[in-house]
């Protein structure tokens, strides 16, 4: 078998010194892998030291990450119902969102759980909410009132004031809406708006929001987070764009990174982005000058599903598994492996056939194999 490294190539006989890349380690060093009961994991909320963690099949994961190199299993929710409208086949619940011990479960065309965690050993339902045929996808809260993206059928804004009665407010009307979050001083709402690029909302009264500004992005907008006056958004095939909002009513597309994969979410800190990229985990440095570019990279061998970043630890839910890594500078030789599996097809005798893998020392010292 032929060995390709992006620095070395050679037959893979005997010890293989791999260094690292030129110009840098790739930073990130994963510090645990955690594989819950509950699988088919599609986003990651964090708060405080509990990661709530939605599965297709079973609902709800709360792990604790007070040690993120030890993740922990609490307690589980199941998110399935009896009744003809929120009827949810598996309990499947897509994305969570968490303000002051309350959580909301987005599960589509199965409506919203609000669920009481005030106890993480023991989450209680408090009520549920939905409007037939609409399909929820994520949701972000600001003083008492939640905002659910809901497709086609634009942005749902739902009072909360009670709990245990979410009721309807009113619809502002998008293209295709995704993700949402809300700005630093709960004035605006941005839309990741699918093919309709980022929508800004005024929420400033949310009993008469209205659009006031949108700006078209580089791919398909899937996921937005916010970061001062500038909003980063997972494009897709595009990658992740930032955008200028400091004129709410004028955005602009100020830069553009084109990640190695499709990127579907985005966390944001104070100076890196933190990318979904399917195949990988990737993060980005950015500045205001304005710029982006790659700042770590790590395949993760896994099928990268959503992202969230706490100061330097990154939270990556992967379908069957929840990894964790540190951000920084990898202090020691770090393989990655293109292929976690190699799958020979059928050969004839005689014939030949050759699968290159690509090895790559992520790390700040010569790796020997």
């Amino acid at each position: 078998m032929r060995v390709v490294s992006r620095n070395v190539l050679a037959l893979a006989v005997g010890s293989l010194g791999l260094m690292p890349l030129p110009a840098s380690a790739w930073n990130l060093t994963r510090l645990a892998t955690y594989s819950p009961e509950n699988f088919e994991l599609l986003d990651v909320e964090i708060a405080g030291d509990f990661a709530y963690i939605p599965a297709g099949l079973g609902g709800l994961n709360i792990i604790d990450i007070s040690n993120p190199s030890a993740p922990r299993f609490v307690s589980q929710f199941y998110g399935g119902s009896d009744s003809s409208l929120y009827r949810c086949q598996y309990g499947r619940l897509y994305a969570w969102h968490y303000k002051d011990a309350t959580i909301y479960g987005s599960g589509r065309y199965c409506g919203i759980k609000v669920v009481n965690v005030a106890n993480p050993n023991r989450p209680v339902q408090l009520s549920e909410y939905g409007i037939a045929g609409r399909s929820y996808e994520h949701s972000v809260s600001y003083g008492e009132y939640l905002y659910a993206a809901v497709h086609s059928d634009g942005i749902e804004i739902i009072d909360v004031t009670s709990r245990s009665s979410p009721t309807y407010v009113g619809t502002v009307a998008t293209a295709n809406a995704w993700a949402v979050a809300v700005s630093g001083n709960g004035e605006h709402l941005y839309v990741a708006d699918g093919a309709g690029g980022l929508r800004i909302i005024d929420i400033s009264d949310p009993l008469s929001a209205s659009l006031v500004g949108s700006v078209a992005t580089s791919g398909t907008a899937k996921d937005v987070a916010p970061a001062g006056s500038y909003v980063f958004v997972a494009v897709g095939a595009g990658g992740v764009d930032m955008i200028d909002v400091t004129d709410p009513a004028n955005p602009v597309l100020v830069a553009n990174y084109n990640t190695s994969g499709y990127a579907s979410r985005v966390a944001v800190g104070d100076s890196l982005v933190a990318v979904s990229d399917w195949d990988d985990v990737e993060v980005l440095a950015w500045d205001a000058t304005p710029s982006l570019k790659l700042a770590g990279y790590k395949d993760t061998g896994g099928r990268v599903m959503a992202i969230n970043m706490v100061d330097d630890v990154i939270y990556s839910a992967e379908w069957s598994f929840f990894q964790t890594f540190r951000f920084g500078n990898v202090d020691a030789p770090d393989l990655d492996v293109s292929s976690r599996d190699i799958d020979f097809p059928h050969v004839d005798s005689g014939s030949c056939l050759e699968l290159p893998i690509t090895l790559q020392n992520n790390g700040s010292q010569a790796l020997y194999v």
